[in-house]
């Protein structure tokens, strides 16, 4: 359909004809009479709008005329005795027989009663444009002209009734504009839509003959879901007709569904049928239906001998025979009644294995609780195989809780202290991801070498992948295995079981100490989609945490696992468990730092003659990489402390004293580091001291290169005495003031290396005569003695 307006005024008081061009109209005077005249064409249909001279074109009416074009004029007679009218000719092009019946809109009315009965546009679904149709503001008792801005109450946020369902979502959702409960099933509007999901104009909206209000007040059933247990019998009929729970798959908690006791003939309501033997082949029922994927009927006589009694196809410690005729436990569950907690372990511990402690049991055996008080769930220790009711499981002294934190086995009463290398937590995803959410997979990490602990852990809810943390020993190593623990017995698809799997150990930054590696040759990891075969069954990988240990030659400072390192310091890399594969060693930003072997989990890192952060690269044969990132420092001052004054025979005059000098940092060795003083000469000579400047002022004259001491020190001792001044013997003059000052540069350089090394920095020593007593003072580095002869 296609739609054109042509706007026409007229002055009626006067003969004023319009030029003759296709679809333009005239209004022409014959007499006293007035005409309203078009060409129609073929096949178009004509509707005709007026509009009051007064009301400034503002308000348009749909005149009571539709014409159909014939190749020829078309004229109107216009009545009224006003002297002018305004007039807007639509037309369609949609073919029609029936102009007037047909409804070009699509809007549920017919073009003659849009433009005679309700003043709608025949070619506009929606004639005020607010998103309502036209037949809907109609039946509903609404403006279909008005989109809100007349009367709120008519446009699409308009909500005449007070439900809080505004009328765009009433029209959406069948709802009436004017009833807050439009199905009369007792739930509002807006709470059927945006509470409930349900249909406000459907008392029963999933069709399973219970209300809506029924479902979710009476019965707690979904009411958008015709069978909400999905056991493939409506809720309606679960409740109206068979007596069971329709939240329940299998009522009676006989291990088989109620749909499948219906068919076949046993009593959904009765778990006594399922310790029955229908087929006498000594299986009983419910036996029977669990190991269905195995070959067994309840229904058809199996051959007794070749059921797998022996086994534990859930994982959960116990045998099929001990599970069934001791407990009557589900041998293809490992958590019979869905706590979170494995069979086994509440049998060990007292718990009941058929009572699902979420919701009922005592408190202190609720999965959160924590009877024995070692800051662990009852979750948390069926995880760790832990007793629930003893707070020292192993009675090795150390509470449970204390042991987990510290990374010790609580299970071990020879293991209570802190592993010497430490702990990192290490984060393992797995369980079910697809779409079936159907299965329960088991991990399990057996140490190989450096831990003693076995850890395994079981997904507590079907068709989930979770991520457990778990506490690992540096410088371990773990074989990993996966094993499929159960299906969902509510999951009737197919295949069944359906092996899909994630299996995925995320890959964080390594820390300053340890780096996780997966060997994975047979791809056990990752994200599988193989459904029909479990395609990690009978295979393994490893998962190494790597421990770099780092330790200084020198045992000074008592920090000796530290990255920053004093000019040419040394310290050895050793990297274990050992069994990683090979291991390449590369430096980085070095200037002439070296690592020796450059392949090996024991190396030698040397670091640079010269300040500079070098990066010691270790590269594994699986492609991870570690880098250690060394800090080296150069000596950048000293520390000064007097150790002894010096003797000198009585009436000589002088003063000394020996000082030891600390390089500093002193957070680092320069062990490999050597010193020596610089004779920068005497100045400032006055008084009784300058008739000796030229031939007594005598200086070091064979400065020497001394390594220093493990920490850091050396002494001013031989090669590096203070010399004082002493007269001639004999000659005692008489005394008097005087002064003189000695600068001393003190330079640095590693061992052995070539060249005059870096100025470390400039004394000042200064040695000053009082009085005539020849008392004497000498001065050094913060340091002085004074001395009267």
């Amino acid at each position: 359909m296609r739609t054109f307006r042509l706007l026409f005024a007229a002055i009626l008081a006067a003969f004023y004809p319009l030029a003759a061009q296709e679809q333009n109209s005239e209004l022409i005077t014959v007499d006293s009479d007035k005409f309203l005249r078009w060409y129609g064409h073929e096949e178009r249909t004509y509707f005709i709008q007026v509009s009051d001279p007064n009301d400034h074109l503002r308000r348009w009416t749909w005149a009571p005329i539709i014409e159909t074009g014939n190749d020829e004029n078309i004229s109107y007679e216009v009545d009224g005795t006003a002297d002018k009218g305004f007039f807007r000719l639509w037309f369609s092009d949609q073919p029609t027989t029936d102009p007037d019946g047909d409804d070009f809109d699509y809007d549920g009315l017919t073009n003659w009663d849009e433009v005679s009965v309700h003043q709608t546009n025949p070619m506009e679904w929606d004639t005020d444009g607010d998103g309502l149709s036209d037949f809907w503001e109609i039946e509903k008792g609404l403006d279909p002209n008005d989109d809100g801005s007349i009367d709120p109450a008519n446009g699409a946020d308009g909500d005449p009734d007070g439900d809080g369902l505004t009328n765009e979502f009433e029209y959406w959702y069948g709802g009436d504009p004017h009833l807050t409960d439009t199905d009369s099933d007792g739930l509002n509007d807006y709470d059927e839509v945006f509470v409930h999901s349900t249909s406000p104009a459907n008392s029963d909206s999933d069709g399973d003959s219970l209300s809506d209000f029924s479902e979710i007040y009476t019965h707690g059933t979904n009411p958008s879901l015709w069978d909400t247990d999905e056991d493939t019998l409506s809720d309606g009929d679960e409740i109206l007709v068979h007596f069971t729970n329709p939240l329940e798959m299998d009522t009676d908690g006989d291990w088989m569904w109620d749909d499948y006791e219906i068919d076949n003939n046993l009593n959904p309501n009765n778990a006594a049928d399922g310790l029955l033997d229908a087929d006498g082949d000594t299986l009983a029922n419910q036996l029977e239906f669990v190991f269905l994927d195995k070959g067994f009927d309840p229904f058809v006589v199996n051959n007794a001998a070749v059921f797998p009694w022996a086994g534990d196809p859930d994982w959960d410690g116990i045998t099929t025979q001990v599970e069934f005729v001791t407990y009557l436990t589900n041998p293809r569950q490992p958590d019979t009644d869905g706590d979170g907690m494995n069979d086994a372990w509440e049998l060990a511990h007292g718990f009941n294995p058929k009572l699902n402690n979420n919701l009922a049991g005592p408190a202190n055996q609720n999965p959160n609780a924590d009877p024995d008080g070692d800051v662990l769930t009852n979750q948390e220790e069926e995880q760790l195989g832990t007793n629930p009711n003893n707070i020292d499981t192993d009675g090795d002294g150390v509470e449970d809780g204390v042991e987990v934190g510290q990374g010790s086995n609580p299970n071990d009463p020879n293991d209570s202290q802190p592993p010497p290398k430490g702990t990192v937590e290490v984060n393992i995803t797995f369980g079910d991801h697809s779409g079936s959410h159907s299965e329960k997979y088991r991990i399990k990490l057996q140490p190989v070498v450096g831990d003693t602990q076995v850890r395994t852990r079981t997904n507590r809810k079907y068709g989930e992948t979770q991520t457990d943390t778990l506490r690992l020993l540096k410088g371990a190593r773990y074989t990993v295995t996966l094993d499929h623990a159960a299906t969902d017995p509510k999951y009737r698809g197919d295949p069944k079981p359906d092996y899909d799997y994630t299996l995925e150990i995320p890959q964080v930054a390594a820390t300053e100490q340890t780096l996780r590696i997966i060997k994975d040759p047979q791809g056990i990891f990752g994200v599988h989609d193989e459904s029909v075969a479990f395609f990690a069954s009978g295979k393994s990988a490893d998962l190494f945490v790597m421990h770099f240990k780092t330790e200084t030659v020198s045992t000074i400072p008592a920090n000796r696992d530290r990255k920053k390192l004093g000019v040419r310091e040394q310290s050895e890399v050793t990297v274990t468990p050992s069994s990683a594969g090979t291991i390449n060693w590369s430096l980085f930003n070095k200037k002439d730092a070296t690592v020796n072997p450059a392949v090996g989990y024991s190396v030698m890192f040397q670091a640079d003659t010269r300040i500079n952060d070098t990066t010691l690269r270790a590269t594994f044969d699986t492609g991870d990489t570690h880098d250690i990132i060394w800090n080296v420092l150069q000596p950048t001052g000293e520390r000064a402390r007097k150790t002894g004054d010096l003797n000198y025979t009585a009436g000589q005059q002088g003063a000394g004293m020996t000082i030891e000098y600390t390089t500093l940092p002193a957070d680092v060795s320069f062990s490999n580091v050597e010193v020596h003083e610089v004779d920068k000469g005497t100045s400032n000579v006055t008084g009784f001291f300058t008739p000796f400047a030229a031939v007594h002022l005598k200086h070091n004259p064979n400065p020497l290169w001394e390594p220093l001491y493990p920490d850091n020190h050396w002494d001013d001792t031989a090669g590096f005495k203070d010399w004082g001044f002493s007269p001639s013997s004999g000659q005692l003059p008489t005394w008097a003031y005087g002064t003189y000052q000695w600068d001393i540069d003190v330079m640095w350089r590693t061992i052995g290396e070539v060249g005059n090394g870096v100025l470390l920095g400039t004394r000042t020593q200064l040695h000053t005569l009082h009085d005539s007593t020849g008392r004497s003072t000498e001065s050094k580095s913060g340091e002085s003695m004074t001395r009267t002869p």
